[in-house]
């Protein structure tokens, strides 16, 4: 056992606990295990300790929901038997900013117990192993252990359980001692003086959410001397080197800047152009770093959709000269060149769309071909400013 400092979050090593994993829930049927696609969310996983009742640290949030595990008599499936100690790092899911703010916060204890595999527990049927990607992101934070994913109920002989501290569906995101663990574990690096970085979404899929001229917007910043990237093209290692490398990062809004979080430096600088009103639990999880400076720039002007489509999968219209004023104003740009069409121009757009004409056949002619295909999958707009004012509670920066 090794010796513990006294200002540690608090923990538990509870003997025969039960993981209990693959449970959907109190009055939820069981899905068919051969059925295609991750399936509904596992409400009833968690852990209990050996007398049945709820372990102290047992429970998790994951994805706005909150598991609760199904009494022991109430198993579905026999638990399986782990000898030896085991680290219980909470529920894993899809999603990859998810998985990084919500699965993360139990990894403190590796430090604690550096030949202990964690155990995180799978939070959909589809599940089945750990994404690789985030393997890799703890080998690059320093954590060694073995990682392993529990799909069934499973007892162990020593579980170590501690307090989750971070989650960004928690309140608060972060807890005092998060911080100061990310910056023991945060890789060697310098900063390069100078050195500016656009982080785009331009070649994800079209279902994907994303903004129109995007490729302009990359363009431009070419032109000014910014690093443009596609993390989907690069290895988790090649993304944290040049998210903490860089001396200025600019985001296109997704969950990029959520691994940049993990890494960043006081003497960075970020922003994130916004393609959807700014989320609350995005503020609070960077409020919650104090190291951390991001700016969120909300330039848009209209939405595009898919009937029934999810909103994140929208794309949104953006006034790029006003966007590249707050970066100019901000710092991140030198020049007040004007970037894409005039507000007026795009106002002007929104406007024959809300007469009846087409959207495609009412447009700028200077439109993209990117932005075209992206508006053939969404034919519904919803014209709407962009709000100056941070979700209610939150001290965002929130520019222009």
């Amino acid at each position: 056992m090794p010796t513990i400092p006294k200002d540690l979050p608090p923990f538990d090593i509870e003997r025969q606990a039960t993981i209990v994993a693959g449970e959907p829930g109190p009055g939820r049927p069981a899905e068919d295990e051969a059925a295609p696609g991750m399936g509904r969310p596992l409400m009833g996983i968690g852990v209990r300790r050996a007398d049945g009742t709820s372990a102290r640290f047992g429970t998790d949030v994951f994805l706005h929901r909150r598991s609760r595990p199904v009494p022991l008599d109430g198993l579905k499936t026999e638990a399986g038997q782990r000898a030896g100690r085991c680290i219980y790092g909470g529920v894993i899911g899809p999603g990859f900013g998810h998985l990084l703010t919500q699965s993360t916060g139990r990894l403190w204890l590796c430090d604690l117990f550096p030949e202990a595999p964690v155990l995180f527990v799978s939070s959909r049927r589809g599940l089945t192993a750990i994404p690789g990607y985030f393997v890799q992101v703890l080998r690059e934070l320093g954590i060694g252990n073995p990682v392993e994913l529990v799909c069934q109920p499973l007892r162990v002989e020593e579980l170590v359980l501690g307090e989750e501290l971070c989650n960004l569906h928690r309140r608060p995101s972060v807890m005092p001692q998060f911080p100061a663990w990310l910056g023991a574990h945060r890789p060697a690096r310098t900063v390069t003086p100078g050195s500016h970085l656009y982080v785009s979404r331009a070649r994800l899929g079209l279902f994907n959410g994303q903004f129109l001229q995007e490729t302009v917007l990359e363009t431009f910043l070419q032109q000014q001397g910014y690093q443009v990237i596609h993390p989907e093209t690069l290895s988790i290692a090649e993304q944290m080197y040049a998210y903490g490398t860089a001396e200025k990062l600019v985001f296109a809004d997704g969950s990029a800047v959520h691994l940049w979080s993990l890494i960043a430096r006081p003497e960075q600088q970020a922003a994130m152009i916004l393609r959807r009103p700014l989320d609350g639990h995005i503020a609070r999880w960077f409020q919650g770093l104090p190291d951390v400076r991001l700016d969120y720039l909300d330039t848009r002007l209209a939405d595009f959709s898919r009937q029934g489509g999810p909103t994140n999968t929208s794309v949104a219209l953006l006034d790029l000269q006003a966007l590249g004023a707050a970066l100019h104003r901000l710092g991140f740009l030198a020049t007040e060149a004007a970037i894409g069409p005039s507000r007026a121009e795009l106002e002007a757009w929104l406007a024959r769309m809300e007469g009846g004409r087409s959207p495609l056949r009412s447009a700028p002619p200077d439109l993209d071909e990117r932005s075209r295909e992206l508006i053939r999958h969404r034919r519904r707009v919803k014209p709407g400013a962009a709000t100056n004012a941070p979700p209610s509670g939150d001290e965002a920066r929130l520019s222009p």
